[in-house]
């Protein structure tokens, strides 16, 4: 017959070794799921920094999407009479199509982009759109 201090510390062994084993075995499957992951997942290709130059007195959301105009994204917040600067934007491949909204979309050709100096002036189309829409150039800071 065993005593009670002998089974208590074959109790007191085995969870010491279980305990243990199991926190490594998810340790193993959480190491090998995120580098299976990282494996798979791939960045999206980056074009070169995109200049937009807004010379209209509107506030510009501006959207952009490839050639089909099935996904568009949030591009720039672009202020009236302003430049902003996107940063590594994502390639939208060789056609880039802008959306202003009520102003209307605009397409640019990925090689004319590049000529550009990666450069892209709002459209003087913009500014009329907006008005027929019925929206009020932005107050200009005083």
């Amino acid at each position: 017959m065993t005593d009670l201090r002998t089974q208590v510390r074959d109790i007191a062994r085995r969870r010491r070794r279980t305990v243990p084993t199991w926190f490594v075995d998810v340790a193993i499957a959480a190491t090998f799921a995120l580098i299976v992951t990282g494996w798979l997942m791939h960045d999206p290709s980056r074009a070169p920094d995109v200049t937009i130059v807004n010379d209209t007195p509107y506030d510009l959301t501006i959207k952009v999407s490839n050639a089909t105009g099935e996904r568009w994204m949030p591009f720039a917040l672009v202020s009236a009479q302003s430049q902003l600067i996107v940063r590594a934007p994502i390639d939208q491949g060789e056609v880039w199509v802008f959306s202003f909204g009520p102003g209307g979309e605009y397409s640019l050709n990925r090689s004319a982009l590049r000529e550009s100096g990666w450069h892209m002036h709002v459209p003087a189309s913009v500014p009329p759109q907006l008005a027929a829409a019925g929206i009020a150039p932005s107050p200009q800071p005083t």
